[in-house]
């Protein structure tokens, strides 16, 4: 997922729904639900605020498990 800081990243509705289904997308869905940040995630990216959305993100989304996670991901 490669989008500039502030931007929505551009995915079509089939594009999300494969990632998601994927076991690597529902794994890294249940990491980020364990995360403090992921219900203001959601708040933020409903408002658009895409800057909120990475901050919130961001903690989980680097660690090593989720880098590899989304190297799976990226690489289908």
């Amino acid at each position: 997922m490669s989008a500039e800081m502030g931007k929505t990243p551009k995915f079509s509705q089939k594009e999300m729904q494969r990632v998601l289904s994927s076991p690597e997308g529902k794994e890294l869905l249940a990491m980020l639900s364990k995360s403090g940040g992921f219900q203001a995630a959601i708040a933020a990216f409903k408002k658009g605020d895409m800057n909120t959305v990475q901050s919130a993100l961001q903690p989980v989304l680097q660690t090593k498990e989720a880098g590899e996670l989304l190297h799976k991901i990226n690489g289908k």
